[in-house]
């Protein structure tokens, strides 16, 4: 059974598909960032509460899984990792509907992917998570939302967005990413420049840096250090976590600094999905 034969069987015994992203569930136009946004101003406002609300239509959703046929970084997968969805084999579906109920999902359960933090040539991790009927009558979606991990709670997220309509769509999937993982505020900003200017305001714990555009240890460089234009934000910084590249070059993950007494970490979209992966922050 391919997926287009799953997605249609999902829909004639009275399930949904999503189209795109678990992102539809949720009321996500507050978060949304569009180009004509950014260029306005280089430096944006801050975003306020980072709490993602499910539409009124579905927080009577009950089982809620990604079907596919592998673990992949696909911005679904991470999404369902960052919700507690659980990602299920296409067999499932096909074997559920062959004796009429939706069976337990544990011999059906797809790994969390490939962890570059448990070993940097990349290995396979299996997904941690509580196994329940998906029939069950107090299955909820919405609890079981509820109940995910929020490995950045209660933590000032501040993205680097670029200034392209193509840089800002390629951040967009990190922008409900770090809302799901629980920030208490995320903004954005076009550059680094803008970066230095907000972090010497001293509210924010995390700055994203997108390693197609700069390295972390460059951001890092000239956030805490000598690239940093003025006196008030210069800190002293460190190397985190790196993984190993595909070419077999290594690739920094973190780095920690502090300014005006604040500890910051700066980060790469990778330090997310390997986070992910793992289930925790991989700088822990």
């Amino acid at each position: 059974m391919d997926k287009d034969a799953v997605a249609r069987a999902i829909k004639t015994n009275g399930g949904r598909v999503l189209e795109q992203g678990f992102h539809e569930l949720f009321d996500t136009e507050s978060i949304e960032l569009t180009a004509s946004q950014s260029r306005r101003t280089s430096v944006s406002a801050l975003e306020g509460a980072g709490v993602l609300t499910l539409k009124e239509e579905v927080k009577k959703l009950g089982f809620v899984a990604l079907i596919t046929d592998s673990h992949s970084r696909s911005t679904k997968y991470l999404q369902a990792l960052a919700l507690n969805v659980p990602c299920l084999h296409l067999r499932w579906v096909n074997d559920s509907l062959s004796l009429f109920h939706a069976l337990s999902f544990a011999r059906y359960l797809l790994p969390a992917g490939l962890s570059k933090y448990l070993d940097p040539n990349g290995i396979i991790r299996s997904r941690a998570m509580r196994i329940y009927d998906p029939s069950g009558d107090d299955v909820s979606f919405e609890k079981i939302f509820q109940d995910r991990d929020l490995l950045l709670q209660g933590q000032s997220v501040l993205l680097v967005t670029g200034k392209s309509k193509k840089e800002i769509e390629r951040r967009q999937p990190f922008v409900f990413l770090t809302h799901a993982l629980g920030a208490s505020n995320v903004g954005r900003c076009a550059d680094l420049a803008a970066a230095t200017q907000l972090l010497a305001q001293g509210q924010w714990d995390w700055i994203y840096v997108d390693s197609d555009q700069t390295s972390v240890a460059d951001a890092a460089a000239e956030l805490f250090g000598t690239g940093a234009p003025a006196k008030s934000t210069k800190g002293s910084f460190k190397k985190g976590k790196k993984r190993k590249r595909d070419d077999g070059e290594t690739e920094e993950l973190l780095a920690k600094g502090e300014i005006a007494g604040r500890k910051v970490r700066v980060a790469s979209a990778e330090f997310v999905i390997q986070s992910l992966i793992l289930g925790a922050l991989v700088d822990e």
